[in-house]
């Protein structure tokens, strides 16, 4: 896996602190089928996941959407490119649009592939995180 930061305020490592052990400093290994862009345009976070996600990148985009959640501003996530997702890909994007729904910021899912809208859809969250131009 990949991530880039076009913003540096956004900087993200090449390695991503493992959540089972984030006070230890230890790094988990990313998945190389799975890249994450981030950038900031007017204020706001935007986020483009491609590739697959999986249990294996799922604390990957975990990370990197609590380091948004840091930033001042919406956030938006693309996931055109995402070829395939499984529930533990989707727990991710349902966590971070809850806790931006309690800070009163926007979470938006835009361009969502059709792998996407599926499990989204198969998991009752269609309503929650899916744009309205992709319901």
């Amino acid at each position: 896996m990949s991530i880039t930061a076009i913003d540096p305020v956004l900087e993200l490592p090449a390695t991503i602190p493992s959540p089972s052990e984030p006070a230890c400093g230890e790094f988990s290994p990313v998945p190389e089928h799975l890249r994450i862009s981030l950038s900031s345009r007017c204020g706001d976070t935007h986020v483009r996941v491609e590739g697959e996600l999986d249990i294996a990148g799922a604390p990957a985009l975990t990370s990197a959407l609590a380091r948004c959640v840091e930033q001042p501003g919406n956030i938006t996530v693309d996931t055109a490119g995402l070829v395939f997702i499984d529930a533990a890909g989707i727990r991710p994007l349902a966590d971070t649009q809850a806790l931006c729904r309690r800070l009163g910021r926007e979470f938006r899912l835009v361009s969502a592939s059709a792998a996407v809208r599926r499990v989204v859809t198969l998991t009752g969250l269609a309503e929650r995180l899916l744009d309205d131009t992709d319901t």
